[in-house]
């Protein structure tokens, strides 16, 4: 992760790659009401030149297959979530936002928003989310979640967590 910068601006640059794709749930929540292109296709990003627009297609690289790339990329460094403490920078990734985070010695506290679970027509799953969490001394840590129950958990260098999200949006 040497060299990484996590950046609101790099997360919402991400979502909006995928936010002009033909999809029902675009339609059904207003995202991109009204769509150009087959199911599964998008025009090249929006606004890429800096305009409001809705640009022509050249191909998937600038559109959906660019979209699926990068998030392939962003998920692959960071997970779902992200949390580096040296840095003290927080990131959701995965269909939720960091609401809060902190730690108190051996405690760690994470409190997301399921950005899913408020849609018109939401996502009525439970779906993994990976949290990464980097920066701390070695060592093993109480992690809440949400305010749900302390669960314990060993951190060494840039660690994984797991979690679960319902379709409530709980953890």
């Amino acid at each position: 992760m040497a060299g990484f910068g996590v950046t609101t601006e790099g997360v919402a640059a991400l979502r909006s790659a995928f936010s002009v794709i033909n999809h029902p749930r675009h339609i059904a929540n207003g995202i991109f009401p009204a769509p150009s292109y087959p199911l599964g296709i998008t025009a090249e990003n929006i606004d890429h030149e800096g305009l409001p627009q809705l640009p022509l297609r050249s191909g998937s690289d600038w559109g959906e297959g660019g979209a699926l790339a990068s998030a392939a990329e962003v998920l692959r460094l960071m997970g779902g979530v992200y949390i580096n403490f040296a840095k003290n920078i927080a990131a959701g990734v995965d269909g939720v936002s960091v609401k809060s985070f902190g730690r108190n010695e051996g405690h760690i506290h994470l409190e997301v928003d399921n950005l899913v679970a408020r849609l018109v027509m939401p996502y009525e799953k439970s779906f993994p989310v990976d949290f990464t969490i980097t920066g701390l001394p070695p060592g093993d840590y109480q992690l809440s979640v949400n305010k749900a129950a302390w669960r314990t958990i060993s951190i060494e260098g840039a660690t994984t967590i797991p979690l679960t999200i319902d379709a409530e949006g709980r953890t």
